[in-house]
């Protein structure tokens, strides 16, 4: 059997050592994957303090990258609509080089229109946007030379 967990990356006493420590231990003990979850806030239901720290999850998968030596890593899960499609695909695909091919991504709607107002993006077209951002990161990782012309991108 093969585990792996989610990396603490909002709510109160969240930090850098903290982190550090967790997938360290994790990569110690076997574990298989490490997923960062991501949200651009938390909303005060999810966290009793109110919006305290949430670590952005790509900056935090190069941190794990750094601190890790075999364990995978990736979103879980990343509500792409959130995000500019291209510069996604590059963060993924650096991370990926930099990580020594141990990048998963886990890649999803969102569901806080909260979320989607703060980045002024449109909660109604997110399934067609994920969609979209999905075919375009296959493009271009697929090395085409070809443009990709779609609805969003």
């Amino acid at each position: 059997m093969e585990f792996w967990t989610n990396v603490p990356l909002f709510g109160p006493g969240i930090d850098g050592p903290l982190i550090a420590d967790y997938v360290e231990a994790a990569d110690e003990l076997g574990f298989v994957a490490l997923g960062a979850p991501d949200h651009v806030i938390v909303a005060a239901d999810h966290e009793p303090a109110g919006y305290r720290t949430v670590i952005e999850s790509i900056v935090a998968l190069s941190f794990i990258a750094a601190r890790t030596k075999r364990i995978r890593i990736g979103t879980s899960i990343m509500a792409v609509p959130l995000r500019g499609a291209v510069l996604l695909a590059k963060q993924l695909a650096s991370l990926d080089v930099l990580s020594d091919g141990r990048v998963f991504a886990g890649l999803g709607l969102g569901n806080f229109p909260a979320e989607f107002a703060l980045v002024g993006a449109d909660f109604h077209t997110r399934g067609a946007y994920l969609d979209e951002t999905i075919q375009l990161m296959r493009h271009l990782w697929s090395g085409q030379q070809d443009p990709f012309v779609g609805r969003f991108n």
